[in-house]
């Protein structure tokens, strides 16, 4: 029940980060991401010495959650008061452009949740008990949160731009995929010059 009650707090995060993604608020989100993550990662070198174990785990990132949700809530809002009030402003997208936009961000986010994130962890808990399961995600998301802390950052930026690319011309968005795959596969000098390209088509 715990658990349940504190993995809300991720899905409140996911669903605001997928609403400005929307609105290419990335620099917002980045730094949102940024003290969510520190604040995690503080309180588990806090919580685990104390014995906090499993809970520990689950309240850090919870608090997290919560306060990157607590410094993104008052924009959210604001964007839905203006697109609703005056759907036509150059402020941001109007209210149904926005739910087209962020509602299947977020259902895939709800996706990755169940099915992406550590589903062996249910199979530990079930014939290994709760500790064991607790030290396995934390030896898990640790790492991830080191590696995945400069992409998790730049990610909102590529998707906006993706998005703007679309919206500027429907055959950029097939030249930015292609070239962030040639990026992925390549290094040295072709990785710089990939990423120069996807740039120029932003």
């Amino acid at each position: 029940m715990v658990a349940v009650a504190l993995a809300i707090f991720e899905l409140y995060f996911t669903l605001i980060t997928h609403i400005l993604n929307a609105h290419y608020d990335t620099k917002l989100l980045g730094a949102a991401g940024i003290i969510s993550h520190v604040i995690m990662i503080g309180l588990l070198l806090v919580l685990l010495p104390r014995g906090w174990s499993v809970v520990g785990v689950l309240v850090a990132g919870a608090a997290g959650h919560v306060v990157g949700s607590v410094l993104l809530l008052g924009k959210v809002l604001g964007y839905f008061t203006r697109q609703w009030a005056a759907p036509t402003t150059e402020e941001g997208i109007e209210g149904a452009r926005l739910a087209r936009f962020a509602l299947p961000f977020a259902a895939i986010g709800v996706l990755h949740l169940i099915v992406w994130r550590q589903s062996e962890t249910l199979f530990l808990a079930h014939f290994h008990g709760a500790e064991v399961t607790g030290y396995f995600d934390l030896a898990y998301r640790m790492p991830l949160t080191m590696l995945d802390f400069v992409p998790g950052t730049v990610w909102p930026i590529i998707m906006a731009g993706f998005s703007e690319a679309y919206a500027k011309d429907v055959g950029n968005l097939t030249k930015a995929i292609d070239r962030y795959y040639r990026m992925l596969l390549n290094s040295g000098e072709e990785l710089e010059e990939h990423l120069l390209m996807i740039l120029k088509l932003f």
